[in-house]
């Protein structure tokens, strides 16, 4: 029996930056929610990233090793998050390829943890493609 994965979230094919970083924040409140599994399914990802590894990789700052202090991080709500260094959310165009940073609230805190994504066109619209969550 076939198994389909349910779409993506998929933006108009002329979205505006403003409409790409709705469906970004919509990734991150998937995440503040610890929905990982609900988060893969609103952007299109390669096959190493699952739940379990998208929720190491958050909770250990950007990498699949804990942190030497015992810290861990989790995603929290955009709204509440205060403190920090200024988060930087951005969609970059250079001819056809758009690209999106997005860092991330952690703990009640903008981070320098950054999501990367393509915005590539599929279907007639826009998907995100998860690039790398990382330290930037």
């Amino acid at each position: 029996m076939l198994v389909r994965k349910p779409a993506s979230m998929r933006l108009p094919p002329d979205a505006a930056d403003s409409q790409i970083l709705d469906a970004v924040r919509a990734w991150v409140v998937a995440l503040a929610a610890e929905d990982y599994a609900g988060a893969l399914v609103l952007v299109e990802a390669g096959p190493h990233w699952t739940p379990e590894l998208l929720r190491t990789v958050i909770a250990n700052y950007g990498s699949i090793e804990p942190m030497r202090d015992g810290s861990t991080y989790r995603v929290t709500p955009p709204g509440s998050a205060r403190g920090g260094p200024p988060p930087r959310h951005a969609v970059a165009r250079a001819g056809d390829r758009i690209s999106v940073w997005f860092d991330l609230p952690l703990n009640g805190e903008w981070s320098d943890l950054t999501a990367t994504f393509d915005v590539v066109r599929r279907h007639g619209g826009l998907v995100l493609v998860l690039d790398d969550v990382h330290v930037m």
